[in-house]
């Protein structure tokens, strides 16, 4: 019934650490397991539950969800599936906090886009404004721009 703590360790692949997660749970288990005959009680669950500060209210739904086939033991494959589902359920969580986090993204993204967009704009009109009538024919219908005036509109953007 124990959960497995710990972090990623460098240098230990997903399936190595997977393998000694669950080789800990066992370990756990068995500790867990005061009368040896491989399920926990709840006598035997409860006592883990109090070591993890968890109140009365919390260990009754715990217990049940655990106890999937209703026997009023965990067995040590009940506790294994347990923690899957209990592992899968912070993945979710942790995706769908990373998700919501990245959901301004994009339009953080669009407004550095634009903004360098509109400086690569002012640079290209810089640069037409000092070539003035050499190469753009457009540039005739432009309003009179003095290079410096065009260099004071770049570095207020």
């Amino acid at each position: 019934m124990n959960a497995i703590s710990g972090g990623y360790q460098q240098g230990v692949e997903p399936v190595q650490m997977r393998q000694m997660m669950q080789q800990r749970a066992q370990e756990n288990f068995r500790d867990a397991d005061a009368d040896g005959n491989k399920a926990l009680s709840r006598s035997e669950a409860i006592d883990v539950m109090i070591e993890k500060g968890i109140d009365a209210e919390n260990f009754s739904k715990i217990f049940k969800k655990v106890d999937s086939d209703k026997n009023g033991e965990i067995s040590i494959e009940e506790n294994m599936q347990a923690q899957v589902r209990r592992r899968q359920a912070m993945l979710s969580e942790h995706l769908e906090s990373k998700t919501e986090s990245q959901s301004t993204l994009p339009s953080e993204l669009e407004a550095l886009r634009a903004h360098q967009a509109h400086k690569a704009q002012i640079h290209v009109y810089r640069e037409q404004m000092i070539n003035r009538g050499t190469q753009d024919s457009f540039l005739s219908d432009t309003p009179q721009v003095d290079a410096k005036e065009v260099s004071h509109i770049e570095t207020t953007v």
